[in-house]
């Protein structure tokens, strides 16, 4: 599993670099343009963005090779909102 073995916090970061490419496309873009941007493994890409889908961060779109998209609820969302949560 392209994931397996990461700590929270590297999680996080490849989240937030995956929606910081999103965005900085205009909150929708292509997965294989994503892909090459980030410069990620495909399994490492298809794994962090199906993380986001989960958690209601991105949406899927259309298009040759698929895309994404920002949902409106993620747009507005705090960063730390994917920072892992600790417990004290």
């Amino acid at each position: 599993m392209a994931l397996e073995g990461k700590s929270e916090q590297e999680l996080a970061s490849l989240k937030e670099a995956l929606l910081t490419a999103i965005r900085g496309r205009g909150g929708s873009a292509g997965n294989v343009t994503l892909q090459k941007q980030l410069a990620w493994p495909s399994d490492q890409y298809w794994a962090v963005r199906d993380l986001l889908i989960d958690a209601g961060n991105i949406q899927l779109g259309k298009g040759n090779g698929g895309s994404v998209r920002l949902l409106e609820e993620a747009q507005e969302a705090d960063e730390a909102a994917l920072l892992p949560s600790v417990s004290l």
